[in-house]
């Protein structure tokens, strides 16, 4: 099949040659081809870091397929070196791999945003695009590039206005539609429903060795003496923000007075957030702080609201739970549940082990640097 494609060199040089001397080179290339204006400006962007090469780089990309030079360029554009970030994607590209074969497009794709994030990328951009017209169906769209953590606050305002369980089963990029709606017509001067505060927030994690948690907020130490989460936190910290305390088998404790709610209260769902960052299980990216409150053991079963009970599952993987297995016996799906050391995870029919998330970022969850505080 590839022999039915021109090179990505030769196709770039084609029309850079096709266009010169056009008044509006992308109309020009539209027309030629039979694309879009937007799909031509984007192909004429790429073409000009190929434009004037070195004999060495033109031998190296001679068999470079048109999307793997434009990825390479995209990414040129998006570093204050583009020359040291063209040659790292060179010879990458042109490596083989323990496969056996050069890498893939999306291969490349994904180690030139490592390459660029490494290598002076550029100062992030903001901008906000709306489209001249609607379509047939009367819409109109928006394209929104913000620096990563002025997105994290938007992101988490707008889920914040999310529909409630109710209308749960729609998608995500629905409820998103509907939460910025909200959002912009709320009256900001009047206070919320009470839901989940989800803004961003300070969170300091603490291990206490030698305290195991005992309830009500309560931490037995080795001499019997007790001591509250409050005790804790203020011999080591000001009032900053949420403290999770761990005693010494990796259980979260604090100022919790939970054993009596049904639900999960704000302040838990927030240390659950804080212990996981992930949905419990294993391999889900929906993060902990937009999942739902679950109960290990389900409530009509007896189980309490409290923090050995309560972890934190996306909505997926919090309805497939087997939640009637103590009394059917059977494990269907599998069930979401904490290991021997307190770390949220999943069970899956026929193992006996939990299986815990394990997603890059985990490791700077709650319950991870506790862990490490505690040496286990």
């Amino acid at each position: 099949m590839n022999d039915l494609f021109p090179t990505g060199l030769a196709f770039f040089r084609a029309i850079d040659t096709l266009v010169d001397g056009t008044g509006d080179p992308a109309r020009a290339l539209a027309d030629e081809l039979g694309i879009l204006t937007t799909t031509a400006g984007s192909l004429l962007t790429a073409a000009k870091n190929w434009r004037k090469v070195s004999a060495e780089v033109e031998r190296n990309v001679d068999k470079l397929s048109i999307e793997k030079l434009r990825i390479i360029s995209q990414a040129m554009n998006k570093s204050t070196d583009p020359e040291e970030v063209r040659n790292a994607l060179i010879t990458y590209a042109t490596t083989t791999t323990a496969a056996g074969r050069p890498p893939t497009a999306d291969e490349l794709k994904r180690h030139a945003n490592t390459i660029v994030a490494t290598t002076k990328p550029k100062k992030p951009r903001c901008s906000l695009l709306f489209s001249r017209t609607a379509d047939p169906t009367g819409t109109r769209y928006a394209q929104l590039a913000l620096p990563s953590d002025q997105m994290d606050r938007l992101e988490a305002l707008v889920h914040k206005w999310w529909p409630g369980d109710k209308e749960r089963n729609k998608a995500p990029a629905l409820k998103n539609a509907i939460g910025l709606w909200r959002l912009i017509n709320a009256d900001h001067s009047k206070e919320t429903d009470g839901r989940w505060d989800l803004s961003l927030v300070p969170a300091f994690v603490i291990a206490a060795p030698g305290t195991n948690y005992v309830g009500d907020g309560n931490f037995v130490t080795t001499s019997g003496a007790i001591i509250t989460g409050e005790d804790i936190a203020n011999a080591h910290l000001r009032d900053f923000g949420y403290v999770t305390v761990y005693d010494e088998r990796g259980n979260i404790g604090c100022h919790y007075l939970l054993e009596k709610e049904r639900l999960a209260s704000k302040e838990l769902r927030s240390a659950l957030a804080i212990d996981q960052i992930f949905c419990a299980a294993d391999g889900c990216h929906e993060l902990a702080i937009y999942s739902q409150a679950h109960h290990i053991k389900a409530a009509k079963y007896g189980g309490e609201t409290n923090a050995n009970n309560i972890l934190l599952a996306c909505m997926p993987h919090n309805v497939h739970n087997d939640d009637d297995r103590y009394t059917t016996g059977k494990e269907k799906n599998g069930y979401l549940a904490r290991d021997e050391h307190g770390q949220a995870g999943r069970k899956l029919p026929g193992e006996e082990v939990v299986r815990p998330n394990q997603n890059d970022g985990v490791q700077y969850s709650g319950h991870a640097i506790a862990m490490k505080q505690l040496g286990l």
